[in-house]
């Protein structure tokens, strides 16, 4: 069983409303994904490139036991993109960014990083469903 289908209660603690959502309350994070999210640019001449090369990263790191869990290629406007990828660990992120040759081959393609962001996914139903 995961960590995303383990009772929640053994996760944290929660507060479930009559119409059946949850408030989470006290959560830790000790055992949760991180969810990273990546927004850049990217000239339209790269893109094919782009994400090619996105692909083979996503295979590189599906092929290897780095606590890669899944990610997520999302098309905001013209030019801007979102990359949104869930890791194991803290650790996990930063070893993928540090050691993997795909990563930088596909972060090599990218106009500008307009932001980066690292989360705690604290419900994760649809990377559940998603198999994540």
């Amino acid at each position: 069983m995961s960590d995303l289908t383990a009772p929640r209660s053994a996760r944290h603690s929660e507060i479930t409303s009559p119409d059946g959502f949850r408030d989470v309350v006290g959560y830790e994070t000790c055992g949760m994904p991180v969810v990273e999210l990546t927004r850049f640019i990217v000239s339209r001449q790269r893109i094919e490139a782009l994400v090619v090369a996105r692909a083979k990263m996503v295979k590189e790191l599906s092929d290897r036991p780095c606590g890669f869990r899944g990610a997520y290629l999302i098309h905001v406007s013209d030019q801007e993109w979102i990359d949104l990828t869930v890791w194991e660990t803290e650790a996990d992120a930063d070893a993928a960014i540090i050691h993997q040759a795909a990563t930088s081959g596909f972060f090599g393609l990218v106009d500008g990083i307009l932001g980066q962001e690292r989360g705690t996914l604290v419900d994760g139903s649809c990377l559940d469903r998603a198999g994540l």
